[in-house]
């Protein structure tokens, strides 16, 4: 580390730097950063250690943040950090006093938020990149660059949703919705990872669970179990990476299909009955997987920049 020739912001960025390393959640070095921003501010600021600072799920930060060094922070900030710092949290409290420390020159200030938030960039794009589209790419490549992103299915169920719902939803007649990956049933009031749901009458049409690994007969008999839970009269579709051995099914609504597969063919559905060109088709899902990602998932490391 390159020394700012001022003990306090150098003692700052080295604490910083030893937090990266405790691998902690987005939302705690955010709310670090966001104590920062407001000495950056206001260069006589002084803030209580063990309360969040001023403005710490405000966009304006991010914003900046994303915009000069390209970092996608949480878009409302530390949404789970709540009321009063707590002894849990007290590399965030330490580092508010660090802050506090800082000199009152606006230089040093500019100087300390830019490399802290650079290292933090460098940070993020190291442990979950940002999945960055060649804007000439074709409409298959894109898919395929989403398929083969690590995520624990976060980036299949929303990219599964978005080709979804651009080719079902429709006003008045369909409802096409999902919920957060990893999110309970009870929780989100929902079984389908992705539902279909026929609006005069209300009820689900097709039920699509994604499964961005191999499938086992375990695993096919816990869904369908918990799809059956009540009168099911939908379609259900499993989607997958692979099978693993044959699965033993006796149920003609349920379908296995490999999700590269369901995807191109989504895909190519898009284009035929929406009348549009591939590129247009793959913009508009684009669109909504990101509303997904910003809304639904609240996760904007996930975001395409295309």
């Amino acid at each position: 580390m390159n020394s700012t020739n001022n003990p306090a912001v150098d003692a700052l960025i080295s604490f910083f730097a030893s937090e990266l390393e405790q691998r902690r959640g987005l939302g705690d070095y955010q709310t670090m950063l966001a104590a920062l921003w407001n000495k950056r501010k206001q260069p006589q600021l002084i803030q209580k250690q063990n309360a969040l600072p001023y403005g710490y799920r405000s966009t304006v930060m991010p914003t900046y943040v994303r915009q000069k060094f390209g970092a996608v922070l949480l878009r409302w900030g530390a949404t789970a950090i709540r009321g009063d710092l707590t002894a849990k949290k007290a590399h965030i409290s330490t580092f508010i006093e660090l802050v506090n420390e800082l000199p009152q020159q606006t230089n040093l200030l500019e100087e300390a938020f830019d490399r802290i938030a650079f290292m933090l960039t460098e940070y993020l794009q190291a442990r979950s990149p940002i999945i960055t589209i060649p804007s000439a790419s074709r409409s298959q490549q894109v898919l395929t660059a989403m398929l083969n992103q690590p995520s624990g299915g976060r980036v299949q169920q929303g990219l599964v949703y978005a080709l979804v719902k651009t080719l079902y939803d429709e006003p008045l007649r369909t409802l096409v919705r999902t919920k957060p990956v990893f999110a309970g049933d009870r929780q989100s009031g929902q079984l389908g990872d992705v539902e279909v749901i026929d609006i005069p009458s209300g009820k689900i049409i097709t039920a699509v669970e994604v499964k961005a690994q191999k499938l086992d007969q375990l695993t096919y008999d816990d869904v369908v179990r918990t799809h059956s839970a009540q009168d099911r009269a939908y379609l259900l579709l499993i989607l997958v990476e692979a099978i693993k051995a044959r699965i033993v099914s006796n149920d003609d609504s349920v379908f296995i299909i490999r999700l590269p597969d369901f995807c191109y063919t989504i895909l190519a559905e898009i284009i035929i009955h929406k009348k549009l060109s591939a590129e247009e088709a793959i913009h508009q899902v684009l669109v909504i997987y990101n509303d997904f990602c910003d809304n639904i998932q609240k996760d904007s490391t996930l975001r395409i920049d295309s």
